[in-house]
């Protein structure tokens, strides 16, 4: 991997296991720096559609958003140009406050979001 923007952030991906690819759990290579998960063909009645890829889509993007906001959260240095000039007031108890922060926080809820998606997935596609 190269030391681009993209190369950097893949490396830290691929270090933490957070490609959606059974080989990031056996090799951290650049073969495994990809996400490769996708549904097996399913035999629907022609009035159901691709439901189902529809919303595995939707998770998988929505992980993977999830998965760089994180980075971005932990990754950026200095004040963000959207952190200045915005006056908070001190409430004395130690807050951390500013967009990265922010970043770090949408990742969470997201990634724990998926976890009411998985379910109602399976409950969909396995009954």
């Amino acid at each position: 991997m190269d030391n681009s923007d993209e190369g950097v952030y893949r490396k830290w991906v691929l270090d933490n296991n957070l490609f959606l690819n059974p080989l990031n759990d056996l090799r951290k290579e650049p073969l495994a720096a990809t996400d490769p998960f996708h549904l097996p063909n399913i035999v629907t009645s022609i009035n159901t559609g691709p439901k189902y890829q529809g919303m595995y889509n939707q998770m998988k993007q929505e992980f993977v958003s999830a998965r760089f906001m994180l980075y971005e959260g932990i990754t950026s240095q200095g004040t963000h140009f959207s952190d200045k000039d915005v006056l908070l007031i001190n409430t004395w108890d130690y807050p951390a406050y500013s967009i990265n922060i922010e970043k770090i926080k949408f990742a969470y809820r997201v990634a724990f979001s998926l976890f009411d998606k998985t379910a109602f997935f399976l409950n969909e596609y396995l009954i």
